[in-house]
């Protein structure tokens, strides 16, 4: 009797040989779902921050509503106490979307910079201003549009745009953008402005490769675009060790059209 109890219990139990079977199984339908949810988890990431960069490029407008047409400053690191320089007659510098490091060494990489900028007023949460699929440290991960009152590029041509009714085709030109700053190691912090060049194929500032290589970008009417990055030379600008040689082909050809009116 006592032996066919023991039997059973040895036939009810696992060998060693199952259990590495099942094992086996579980790692096999993991290695199969992860990417998946991995790239569900990117494409709900994706979701929030193209909220998040609507409601700025919506906050943009008020402000310019509230500023008789002004844009707000789109250049974060431009020295307030700096002479207006090309500014139309009449106009000086004002607080930028966020405060840089030009403002005083509590801004930069700081909730400070964020609520004490122009936009803030408009856009009331720190986290419309990061990308939730940046896992970098600095709070602020969008950049401003750096032809629309920005830092422009010198001796280049159209000259910067000051009021919002200079843009005639707003569904054409984006505001906000994603962005990896690559010089994160010498500011700290994005420095929150991206340039674009109008007719030279070389990139000045990297864009975010967040999205499953993509960016999201905000126009200035609102709406907001998905861009997937084709070019290898894009993601390297964005990947470690920032393989930053500038050259551009297919997708700098695609963003500088919509960078400022021709």
């Amino acid at each position: 009797m006592r032996n066919d109890t023991s039997r059973a219990a040895r036939r009810n139990g696992f060998t060693l040989v199952e259990l590495l079977v099942v094992i086996g199984i579980i790692a096999l339908l993991i290695s199969i779902l992860l990417p998946t949810l991995k790239r569900a988890q990117r494409a709900a990431q994706q979701v929030v921050c193209s909220s998040g960069m609507r409601q700025l490029a919506i906050a943009w407008m008020y402000y310019a509503d509230d500023n008789k047409d002004w844009l707000v400053d789109g250049w974060p690191d431009r020295d307030p106490n700096r002479p207006p320089g090309k500014l139309p007659p009449g106009r000086r510098y004002q607080i930028p979307f966020f405060k840089g490091k030009a403002w005083g060494a509590q801004y930069g990489n700081s909730e400070a910079a964020i609520r004490e900028g122009a936009l803030f007023k408009y856009a009331r949460e720190t986290k419309l201003y990061h990308c939730p699929g940046d896992d970098g440290w600095h709070l602020v991960s969008v950049s401003i549009n750096g032809w629309l009152n920005g830092e422009g590029s010198p001796g280049a041509t159209p000259e910067v745009i000051h009021k919002r009714s200079d843009i005639k085709r707003a569904a054409d030109i984006w505001v906000f953008i994603d962005e990896n700053d690559w010089r994160d190691y010498q500011f700290g912090y994005n420095l929150g402005s991206f340039m674009v060049r109008r007719y030279d194929l070389h990139w000045i500032d990297a864009p975010g490769i967040w999205h499953n290589n993509g960016a999201n970008l905000s126009f200035a009417d609102g709406h907001v675009v998905y861009k997937h990055w084709d070019e290898k030379g894009t993601l390297k600008m964005s990947i470690p060790p920032y393989d930053f040689n500038g050259v551009g082909g297919i997708d700098l050809k695609w963003i500088q059209p919509l960078t400022a009116p021709k």
